[in-house]
């Protein structure tokens, strides 16, 4: 127990040793509760050494007197601290034939005075009936410390035949005063376990839970898991309480050194209550296994925690020390055989975390051995941590990088679904479309399908912030660069189930920033033919900024002074007019593409492809077809850019 409790019952039985109030005592409170027993020994010591001459007369004499005439004279000769020092020294014999005859009364008024040092083995013998008659009378004065002195010296069998006549209340006070908690390894396997949450829920009911906690420190780790079980099974109220009283007394060192032995259906429990999972409790938990260097018990609830939690513990600053972070690190690191789920948490940790911070968690990961680091990213990923990992990849040096990919790379099919999903439903799909962008080609192709493959999945869906969309098509591109037509194809079936208006731009710009213009140019090609066969009208307003980006990757294909080349000037000079920028590019686009195939009217037919004005009148038709907008326009211009460079190659003088 407390400290507080120890030195109250210690100051009662001087207080009642020397016939004084126990206030009159409170000057020696200073000394301690160890000290103070020290001179309570001592006392007790004087005073037998004082009358034991005396005693041992009436001892020498009670061996002469028979046991009958003793039982009748003892209540009307010996008052009960006479009867506590000649406890000691009459013959053993004698005192056993003589104590199953006395009046329990007068046994329960000798007990508070009697010295366990000296009486005890003799206690031990004392037949189980007669202390059931004894303990009422003792409970009833209230005398518990009296009591708690004994447990060193009770057998099992008189332990287990008293506890039923042992009110909860009177236990838990027992437990608090007793001298020697070794004994409680003992007593805990006499109580059942509907008693032992008795006594948990009566001590909340009293607010003496630090008893069950006191307890739960003296006893074997595995009593104390099982006492640890049994609380967590109590009513909400009770569990809550229990954790919350925990806190309070900082010792959540208790339950940590019980959860490797906890159930999951207990763990899964206490990870849910609304008393672990508020900040300042999970704060006080994280300390204790700071300071007990207990981090895996710790790791081992953090899955188990609401994500509002592990926000809370974020935003808490918590894992802002290097030497927390590290220390949480090589836990894992420790436990990738026993214990890999522990990886997955120490990853966890760092959901919603400020980019400084995700930072102290990929230092570590970047220190370790290659195998370990490998090991820790298969494991994680095994474990379903990929999406924990995945923000980390980009803070990692780049050869670290690339055994993610090659890891990831050689997941199975329903390993990258499952790594796809877990990403999306963390917002960190852009970062593993990140990661995907640095496999081989087939590995590229496998993602992409899956994509295209499982619309039910909403990996394209068009919720998150912009930015987060546009990411995740960036990522999109790389990924699809040089893949199948028909890959295209089916991603453009996807994207024409979401919101043309928000993806369309989305797609055109993610070609503008990953250099994948012509990519972007085909899956806009597909979107369009799709959204035509659908019957879906298709307009969006696109930038002009991404119109010129346009119009130089056309003009680096066809050559700086081609007849395309001159296609900037022109779209500048059409858009000054107010014309929107799509139907401006569309606009000069058919002029040049009408002034070139006049251009070379004139040219030799090379045998089996079309000349320039024949392309350039395909491009004509094709853009009329849309309308004015961009998406056949853009692929036809790049096609006929292409087959210009190669007729003006094969041209024999040039125009």
């Amino acid at each position: 127990m407390s400290d507080l409790a120890d030195l109250r019952a210690e100051i009662a039985k001087l207080s009642r040793l020397l016939g004084v109030d126990a206030k009159s005592l409170a000057f020696l409170e200073p000394a301690g509760w160890q000290e103070i027993r020290q001179l309570r020994q001592l006392v007790s010591d004087h005073f037998f050494g004082a009358g034991e001459p005396r005693l041992r007369n009436l001892a020498a004499i009670a061996k002469l007197v028979p046991v009958q005439v003793i039982v009748k004279l003892a209540p009307l000769v010996f008052e009960p601290r006479m009867g506590a020092g000649l406890a000691s020294l009459i013959d053993e014999d004698k005192a056993l034939k003589l104590v199953p005859k006395l009046p329990p009364s007068m046994l329960a008024e000798a007990v508070p005075y009697i010295d366990p040092r000296r009486v005890g083995p003799l206690a031990a013998k004392i037949p189980v009936e007669v202390m059931r008659e004894i303990v009422p009378f003792l409970v009833a004065a209230n005398e518990h410390a009296a009591m708690g002195q004994f447990i060193d010296y009770v057998t099992q069998e008189q332990l287990d035949g008293l506890l039923p006549y042992v009110d909860d209340a009177t236990l838990l006070t027992i437990i608090e005063t007793a001298e020697n908690r070794d004994q409680f390894n003992s007593i805990m396997p006499l109580v059942s376990d509907v008693r032992v949450g008795r006594l948990i829920t009566t001590a909340k009911e009293l607010g003496q839970l630090p008893i069950i906690f006191e307890l739960l420190e003296h006893v074997d780790p595995e009593i104390r898991a099982h006492t640890t079980n049994i609380a967590m099974n109590q009513s909400d109220s009770v569990l809550e309480s229990f954790l919350i009283e925990l806190a309070a007394e900082d010792r959540f060192d208790l339950l940590l050194s019980a959860i490797p032995l906890m159930g999951r259906s207990e763990l899964i429990r206490l990870g849910r209550n609304p008393a672990l999972t508020a900040l300042p409790t999970l704060k006080s938990l994280f300390a204790a296994a700071g300071r007990t260097d207990n981090w895996a018990a710790a790791m081992r609830l953090v899955p188990l925690l609401p994500a509002a939690s592990r926000a809370q513990l974020v935003a808490s600053r918590l894992w802002s020390d290097p030497d927390t972070v590290r220390a949480a690190a090589n836990t894992a690191f420790d436990h990738l055989d026993t214990e890999p789920e522990l990886v997955v948490s120490f990853l966890q940790f760092t959901d919603g975390m400020p980019a400084e911070d995700r930072r102290l968690f990929a230092e570590p990961l970047a220190a370790a051995s290659d195998q370990t680091f490998r090991r820790a990213v298969e494991v994680g990923i095994a474990f379903g941590g990929t999406g924990a990992l995945l923000p980390l990849v980009g803070l990692l040096p780049q050869p670290r990088q690339a055994v993610v990919a090659d890891i990831t790379a050689n997941l199975d099919t329903d390993q990258l679904r499952t790594a796809l999903i877990d990403a999306n439903d963390r917002g960190v799909l852009p970062d593993l479309l990140q990661v995907a962008a640095e496999m081989p080609r087939e590995a590229r192709e496998k993602i992409v399908t899956i994509i295209a493959d499982n619309p039910d999945d909403d990996l394209l869906s068009s919720s998150g912030t912009p930015e987060h969309q546009q990411e995740t098509w960036n990522g999109l591109l790389k990924l699809t660069d040089d893949l199948p037509s028909q890959l295209m194809s089916k991603l453009g079936e996807q994207a024409t189930m979401l919101s043309l208006d928000d993806v369309l731009p989305f797609i055109v710009k993610a070609g503008q920033a990953t250099g994948r213009i012509a990519t972007s140019f085909t899956l806009l090609d597909e979107i369009n033919k799709i959204a035509e066969r659908e019957g879906v009208p298709v307009e969006f307003a696109l930038p002009m900024g991404l119109l010129k980006t346009v119009t130089d990757s056309v003009g680096n294909i066809a050559g700086p002074d081609g007849v395309l080349g001159s296609l900037q000037h022109g779209l500048s000079s059409a858009s000054s007019d107010g014309s929107s920028p799509a139907d401006a590019l569309v606009s000069v686009s058919l002029d040049l593409f009408k002034s070139a195939s006049e251009a070379t009217s004139k040219a030799a037919s090379v045998a089996g492809e079309k000349t320039l004005s024949e392309l350039a009148g395909e491009a004509s038709a094709k853009v009329s077809g849309v309308a004015g907008k961009l998406f056949g326009f853009g692929k036809a211009l790049r096609d006929a850019a292409v087959e210009a460079q190669k007729e003006q190659k094969e041209k024999s003088g040039g125009d």
